[in-house]
């Protein structure tokens, strides 16, 4: 099977919750034995990554080589026209709950795979007349478990919608605690931070903070999976967040849920995991091993379904 995504910006120029995703569902197709090509239109450069061919430019051959079209977010209309173009079934991963007319308005040809059963329980209505399939962001355990320092209580992606100015509210209130900052793939920083606050930049390899890191918070508005909660779940890094829907699914009874909005609570629960690090570290890797057995049938029923389409 020969797969050509169509999207804006892919890893490593620009690393998302979305892009990884994807691009951990491009390795396993590639580790299947099936050919994978990549179009980014906002790349600075092509690129083979990690076996992935990145570039910036598809030409009529590329689309007619493919036996089939992914695409999500700011992609979708173009990567749409040109399936129907060229007679290719075009597979629309939705990440979140926004509706997208593009979708909403085209009848045939279009398969959807929703990121979460919170996505598809917001959205099936207004995708109803299209075959589907529910394929949670896919977590490699053995990947993302590596060894903490417990040094620092982590937030990935600081800025406003993520939680960036709770993460400064919080350290200006635990001046005693380590705080680490990693800069995201998208969104204006809060950028002022206590001085207990390290900054990192936007990673390549995202373990480069888990390495660090004691607690994972996630004081995120809006969260329809929550891959870092996962990512930090794989070695034993417990996860205190908003409640979300998505967060709520991904986490499970490892999470610890404080409203974003509760600052007060947000320090309480803190010193709570603090106390009992050991029984919550062991909740996230039960937690963590959970979703690495859903991830292996997501998967293959992910790989089974495009093969269907293709056939």
């Amino acid at each position: 099977m020969r797969i050509l995504s169509i999207v804006h910006a892919y890893p490593p120029e620009h690393g998302s919750g979305a892009e990884w995703m994807l691009h951990a569902l491009h390795k396993n197709l590639i580790k299947h034995g099936h050919e994978v090509k990549c179009q980014a239109h906002r790349l600075n450069n092509p690129v083979d990554f990690q076996g992935v061919t990145v570039v910036k430019e598809i030409t009529s051959d590329d689309m007619r080589w493919a036996d089939v079209v992914i695409t999500h977010l700011g992609s979708t209309g173009r990567a749409l026209n040109l399936a129907q173009q060229f007679n290719k079934p075009l597979v629309w991963i939705a990440h979140n709950t926004h509706k997208y007319g593009v979708i909403n308005a085209r009848k045939r040809g279009i398969h959807v795979v929703y990121n979460s059963h919170y996505v598809k329980d917001e959205t099936f209505e207004h995708y109803k007349q299209h075959p589907s399939i529910i394929c949670r962001p896919p977590i490699d355990i053995d990947h993302y478990k590596v060894k903490s320092k417990r040094t620092h209580i982590t937030l990935i992606n600081y800025n406003d919608l993520k939680g960036g100015v709770h993460l400064a509210s919080i350290a200006g209130k635990m001046r005693d605690r380590k705080f680490l900052a990693v800069k995201g793939a998208y969104g204006k920083m809060v950028e002022d931070q206590p001085g207990n606050v390290e900054k990192m930049p936007n990673l390549e390899d995202v373990r480069k903070a888990y390495r660090k890191t004691k607690i994972l918070i996630m004081p995120s508005r809006y969260e329809t999976w929550g891959r870092t909660a996962a990512e930090a779940m794989c070695s034993g890094i417990p996860v205190i967040a908003h409640p979300t829907p998505g967060l709520k699914e991904c986490l499970g009874e490892a999470g610890r849920f404080v409203p974003f909005h509760h600052l007060p609570s947000w320090i309480e629960a803190i010193e709570e995991v603090e106390a009992s690090y050991d029984e919550w570290s062991k909740k996230a890797i039960l937690r963590a091993q959970e979703i690495g057995k859903q991830t292996e049938a997501d998967l293959k029923t992910f790989r089974d379904y495009l093969t269907s389409i293709c056939g």
